[in-house]
């Protein structure tokens, strides 16, 4: 509905309330509650093979501390080749990422794993709605940094202290192709 579709273009658009954003649409995905929006989120990201992703609880709002709950200690995080410092209530790898924005545009190209697996709950142009709205992302100071203003490209940009992070598709002429970008250093805040 456009209540709803108002609510994701902000995701991408609110260059402050993203966060604020997501966790509205959490919890209209749980049905009034954003811990069970996380669970929903999980079970879709278990369906699809992207194990690397999860939210344990509602995104943290700009205007609140870096601080999470506690236990933090008890939670098991993922385990890699490079110690990043990841948040163990939100993750994601570059290879998820890419996974899942490829099934996006495959989708809405009309073909793929998202219209299989989902077949009659979503469609074609659902996915190219997404598509659309990402192209509304303002900041373009990672990966559009390198592509001309002109080229279009559906991404979506997230950043905390020591983590930076851009991931889109970009549409040239001919062809196109999905980029994603991480970057981490260990310190109080990573300058690009």
């Amino acid at each position: 509905d456009e209540e709803t579709q108002d609510m994701m273009l902000k995701v991408v658009t609110d260059p402050t309330g993203s966060n604020y954003w997501a966790n509205l649409l959490l919890e209209l995905i749980g049905d009034g509650s954003q811990m069970e929006g996380c669970r929903r989120v999980n079970a879709r990201m278990d369906e699809l093979d992207l194990a690397a992703t999860f939210i344990r609880e509602p995104y943290r709002l700009e205007t609140e501390g870096t601080s999470r709950g506690p236990g933090l200690a008890k939670l098991p995080l993922l385990q890699g080749p490079i110690a990043a410092n990841p948040d163990p209530f939100i993750q994601t790898s570059a290879h998820d990422i890419g996974t899942l924005l490829e099934m996006i545009y495959d989708c809405s190209q009309g073909e793929g794993r998202l219209l299989e697996e989902y077949e009659g709950r979503i469609s074609s142009d659902s996915c190219q709605l997404i598509l659309d709205d990402l192209k509304q992302n303002p900041v373009r100071t990672m990966i559009g940094a390198g592509i001309p203003e002109d080229v279009p490209l559906a991404h979506k940009h997230g950043f905390a202290y020591d983590t930076h992070a851009d991931s889109g598709v970009v549409f040239l002429e001919g062809v196109d192709y999905i980029l994603v970008h991480f970057q981490y250093a260990p310190t109080n805040w990573l300058v690009w």
